[in-house]
């Protein structure tokens, strides 16, 4: 899948499959602000991408986030 930024008013058009959007839920959820060294970052960084890989859902998911934030920005 190719995500990039678009212009305002632009369409991104890729070579993709039907999407559908079966449901809608709302959710309650915190954000944390935290604070880490930069040796800490990288280490959890590897072990993230390396446990991502395998997640097919959760790297959809990253993706189609991502289009939709580059769609929304201005």
């Amino acid at each position: 899948m190719d995500i990039r930024k678009v212009k305002r008013g632009e369409v991104a058009v890729a070579k993709l499959g039907q999407i559908k959007i079966l449901a809608e839920r709302k959710v309650k959820m915190a954000e944390l602000d935290i604070d880490v060294d930069n040796k800490t970052l990288d280490k959890i960084a590897k072990i993230g991408l390396r446990l991502i890989k395998k997640d097919k859902q959760a790297l959809f998911n990253y993706a189609f986030i991502v289009a939709l934030k580059n769609t929304i920005k201005k």
